[in-house]
Order: structure tokens, then C-alpha cells, then sequence
């Protein structure tokens, strides 16, 4: 960013000594000299232990990871009497990328076993529930892009253990 910062400024410079006459008032001794000082002076990022420019440290890097998340070991009870008349129970299961301070940028559902509906319901796709089907573990009405964890919610209306869920996540 900071570099392409100083090309603008060079090409702001090209086009007002253009309109102040172009070559006639020297104008291309001036945009050299320019030029060079912009290429000769190193970026610096205060961010990396070196001082350096590296584009690679300018933004964390995007990854994705997959969780499969177990009814029986994952997820917890946290509320009862949602999507009435038919009430059921909530379970949340909490997810946080493997790296820490990451946040969390995507979150998909990519399936469910077994893959019939089996009384274990996705929340506010299958059962209104209250809160997003992925929510924020500090504010469950709020969803949970760009923050460090994430609850997945799920209703179920039976006592059955066996069911699971594959999540992904990107996080940087």
C-alpha cells in the first residue's frame, strides 16, 4: 500500500506538469528526479521485526479448516423452549480457528449424519431459534464474522447422541 501511495503522488506530479506546459518547462528532468527518489527510498512496515515492506506480512494470509462437530462430545446444552409450539431444545458447540488471535472471516455448513433430518435441526434454517445458526459467544443475536470464536447452534426435540456436523471455516 505505502508504495503504491508514492506512485500516485508521481503520477498527480506527471499530470500537473503536463498542464503547466509539459516538456517545454522541463517537466521530464523534474518526473525523473521524482521517480528516482520514489524508487531509491525502501518501504517500511512498523509492523515487521525487520522494518521491511513485505506484502506477505501486510495481510494475514487466508486459511480454512474443517471441524466435525459431535452432539454427544461438542455441543452443550444452552436453552430450551425454542421453535414452539413444537418446543425443542438448543445446543451450541464452540469453534475457534487453530491459530490463535485469528479471526474467523467464512462459516459453512457443509453436512450433517446421518444425512436425514432425525430431529437434530439447524437453526434458522430448519428451526427459529433466536439467534443465527452461527453466532457471536458474546452476543448470541449477532453473527460471528470477525471475531475469534463462534457458536454453532443446533435444536433437536430427542435425546439421540449420534449426531454430527461438518463446519469450515476461513480464518486470517
Amino acid at each position: 500500500m505505502p508504495r503504491l501511495i508514492k506512485y500516485g503522488c508521481v503520477v498527480v506530479l506527471l499530470v500537473i506538469c503536463y498542464s503547466l506546459g509539459g516538456r517545454r518547462n522541463g517537466a521530464p528532468d523534474f518526473l525523473a528526479a521524482a521517480a528516482a527518489q520514489v524508487q531509491n527510498k525502501p518501504d517500511t512496515n512498523p509492523n515487521h521485526p525487520s522494518g521491511a515492506f513485505h506484502p506477505e506480512s501486510a495481510t494475514p494470509k487466508l486459511a480454512t479448516e474443517p471441524f466435525t462437530l459431535y452432539r454427544v462430545r461438542d455441543y452443550h446444552y444452552s436453552g430450551g423452549n425454542i421453535g414452539c409450539p413444537k418446543c425443542k431444545d438448543m445446543y451450541s458447540a464452540l469453534v475457534t480457528p487453530p491459530t490463535p488471535g485469528a479471526v474467523i472471516v467464512a462459516i459453512r455448513w457443509i453436512r450433517r449424519r446421518p444425512p436425514t433430518n432425525n430431529h437434530w435441526y439447524r437453526c434458522q434454517f430448519e428451526v427459529e431459534c433466536g439467534r443465527p445458526e452461527f453466532s457471536d459467544p458474546n452476543d448470541a443475536r449477532q453473527g460471528c464474522i470477525n471475531k475469534t470464536s463462534c457458536y454453532v447452534n443446533r435444536a433437536t426435540d430427542d435425546g439421540v447422541p449420534g449426531y454430527e456436523d461438518d463446519i469450515e471455516i476461513d480464518y486470517q
